[in-house]
């Protein structure tokens, strides 16, 4: 009976760390995505594209991927990738990281929305992600946003 204990804890501790292992390579590619963000984001797509299982992660790191996923679309003008994103990462609204990260979601919300021409719900997501704004970078850009719904209408 211990030798089957023993041997069940081994088998347990093995399928925990393999599990970890595949965890931790998953947030590895999410952050060699950011880091092309800049640079090439189609390399950010490519490497996102690649990432298997996406819907079975914890709800922070399907958020990310989807916020790397909405970014990259963005300067490669694939709306519909960026559609997807969005309502993707809405799906999970009542995780914590979604609230944590509400100024992104909000700008990435209020793109679609201006690309698509809905003028003045873009303008609104942006003045809700502005409210919640972290710093000034945040807050440049979203300015920034919102003059460009304002140009537009």
């Amino acid at each position: 009976m211990l030798r089957l204990f023993v041997i069940y804890w081994f088998l347990l501790l093995g399928f925990q760390q393999a599990f970890a292992t595949e965890l931790s390579t998953f947030e590895n590619k999410l952050n060699e995505a950011e880091d092309y963000l800049v640079v090439n984001p189609a390399q950010s797509i490519i490497i996102l594209e690649n990432l298997d299982d996406i819907d079975k992660v914890s709800p922070e790191l399907f958020i990310r991927w989807h916020l790397i996923n909405a970014r990259a679309a963005v300067p490669t003008s694939q709306f519909d990738r960026l559609h997807q994103s969005v309502d993707a990462i809405f799906s999970q609204q009542q995780a914590p990281y979604f609230k944590k990260r509400i100024t992104s979601i909000m700008s990435a919300l209020g793109i679609w929305l201006r690309y698509a021409e809905y003028l003045d719900d873009a303008q609104l997501s942006f003045q809700c992600g502005y409210k919640y704004a972290e710093n000034d970078r945040q807050r440049l850009t979203l300015t920034n946003s919102m003059a460009l719904v304002a140009m537009a209408k």
